[in-house]
C-alpha cells in the first residue's frame, strides 16, 4: 500500500438503495458508522429504521431526494458510499428491457460519490450485469426512438414467450408471438446498432468522476454465507489499487478444500476441515421444532391441501414446478441454499419439513442476526430479506477496504 486515507474516528458511510439494510449491517459490523441512508419503498425503509434508529433515513426516489441525502451528511468526512442499485433491467430472470429507467439509476450512485468524494465506493448487482446492454452514449432523438421501437417488440416477445411457457395463449397472441419469433434475430441484430455493454458504460462513467473501477464476481458462500449467491461487486477507488482490494475467499467446498490441501502442503489438518461452506442445516436446523411466531418473523406460508401434497412429493434438489430453480425448490440440508428470491411468497422449501421457509429462516440464510427486527406484511418482509445484500459478504469486503482507511 503506497497510500492510506486517515480518519481520526470511525469512518463514515452512506447507503443508497438500502432496502432492509444488508449493506449497512455489514458496514457497521466492520466498524463503519452509517450516517445516512435512502430507500424508495416505504415498507423497506421502515424495516431499515427499525434496525438502524440512529441513522437518518431519507426516503423516496433518489432522483428527487439526492440533495437531501447529501445535506444529511453535511460537514462529515465520508469513507465509503455504497449501494446495491436496482437490478431488474439486468437480471436474466427478468425481461432485461434496455429502456427500463431503473437501468440508469447507477448514475445516481455515482453522482452522490462525485459530490461527497469518499476514498471508495461499493456497488452491488446481479451477475447478469456483465451481459446486459445499455443505450449508446450520444444517441440522438431519432436513435432513441428507433431503439424504443425495437426494444418494445423484443419486450413483447419475451412477455408472450414467458406466458406461453406456463399456459396456452389466445389465438391472436399466438399469431403475434409467431411473427415476433420469426423476426427475433433481425430485431436483436438491429438493437446492437444502438446499444453497448452496460459494464463498459459504467466503467467509463466511473473514470469520468475521477475514480478507478474494479469489477469482480463474488460468491457469498465463499465468505461464510449459507447461500450460493453470485454478485458483481464494483469497487471504485480515488487512487489506484489492484485486485487485492477484494477479500480472499474464506470458505470452500469439501472437494476444493482437499485440492487446496494438496496444492498447499503447509496447510494443517485442522485448517482443511475448519472452513467448509456453511450449509442450510448449519444455519436453520435449530428452528425445525420452533412453532410459528409472528413477532420473531417465523411465519409459515398457508398452502392449500393440493399444493401441500405437491410439496410432500418434491424431493431435495427439485422444484414443485419442475423448471423453477430458485422458487418452490426444496433445498439440500448439507449445502448452502440457492439464491433467495421472493416469487409471490414462493420462496424455498425446507430441506426436511413440508413447508416453505419462514422469513426468519431466510434471514438466517442471508446472515441477518436473530435480533434483526422484521415487522410488517409478510410479503414485504420476504421481499426485503430475499433481495438484501448478505451482511456477512459486505462485512468481508468492507473490512478489506477499511485497511486503506486507517
Amino acid at each position: 500500500m503506497g497510500w492510506l486515507y486517515r480518519f481520526e474516528m470511525t469512518p463514515n458511510a452512506i447507503e443508497v438503495f438500502s432496502g432492509a439494510g444488508g449493506m449497512s449491517a455489514g458496514m457497521e459490523a466492520s466498524g463503519f458508522t452509517v450516517v445516512a441512508a435512502n430507500e424508495i419503498h416505504e415498507p423497506f425503509a421502515r424495516i431499515y429504521s427499525d434496525n438502524h434508529p440512529m441513522t437518518p433515513m431519507v426516503p423516496g426516489d433518489i432522483r428527487k431526494v439526492k440533495d437531501a441525502l447529501i445535506d444529511a451528511t453535511s460537514g462529515l468526512d465520508i469513507g465509503i458510499v455504497c449501494g446495491g442499485f436496482p437490478c431488474q433491467s439486468f437480471s436474466t430472470s427478468g425481461l432485461r428491457d434496455v429502456m427500463d429507467s431503473r437501468g440508469f439509476l447507477y448514475e445516481e450512485l455515482l453522482d452522490i460519490v462525485s459530490k461527497t468524494k469518499p476514498p471508495f465506493f461499493i456497488g452491488e448487482n446481479v451477475r447478469g450485469l456483465l451481459s446486459a446492454i445499455h443505450p449508446k452514449e450520444g444517441l440522438g432523438k431519432k436513435g432513441r426512438e428507433a431503439l424504443e421501437s425495437i426494444s418494445s417488440r423484443i419486450r413483447r416477445l419475451k412477455e408472450l414467450s414467458r406466458i406461453r411457457s406456463q399456459k396456452d395463449l389466445p389465438a391472436a397472441d399466438q399469431l403475434e408471438l409467431d411473427a415476433l419469433s420469426e423476426d427475433s434475430d433481425a430485431l436483436i441484430s438491429e438493437q446492437t446498432r444502438y446499444t453497448e455493454p452496460i459494464v463498459r458504460k459504467i466503467e467509463r462513467d466511473i473514470k469520468k468522476i475521477g475514480y478507478y473501477p474494479h469489477f469482480k464476481v463474488l460468491n457469498a458462500a465463499s465468505y461464510g454465507v449459507p447461500q450460493f449467491r453470485q454478485r458483481v461487486i464494483i469497487i471504485g477507488s480515488r487512487d489506484p489499487v489492484g485486485d487485492e482490494i477484494f477479500p480472499e475467499p474464506t470458505h470452500f467446498s469439501k472437494s476444493m478444500l482437499r485440492e487446496r490441501a494438496f496444492q498447499i502442503s503447509s496447510l494443517s489438518d485442522d485448517e482443511i476441515t475448519r472452513r467448509p461452506y456453511v450449509t442450510a442445516r448449519d444455519a436453520i436446523h435449530d428452528l425445525e421444532d420452533v412453532p410459528e411466531n409472528v413477532g420473531f418473523a417465523h411465519i409459515f406460508t398457508k398452502n392449500s391441501d393440493e399444493f401441500l401434497e405437491k410439496i410432500k412429493r418434491t424431493r431435495n434438489g427439485e422444484s414443485v414446478y419442475g423448471n423453477f430453480k430458485e422458487a418452490y425448490f426444496r433445498i439440500f440440508p448439507d449445502r448452502p441454499s440457492p439464491t433467495t428470491k421472493e416469487n409471490h411468497t414462493g420462496t424455498l422449501i425446507h430441506y426436511s419439513l413440508d413447508r416453505m421457509l419462514s422469513p426468519r429462516e431466510i434471514a438466517r440464510l442471508q446472515t441477518f442476526g436473530d435480533d434483526f427486527i422484521l415487522h410488517g406484511n409478510k410479503t414485504d418482509i420476504l421481499k426485503a430479506v430475499c433481495n438484501a445484500v448478505p451482511p456477512l459478504l459486505i462485512k468481508c469486503i468492507a473490512e478489506k477496504v477499511k485497511k486503506y482507511l486507517r
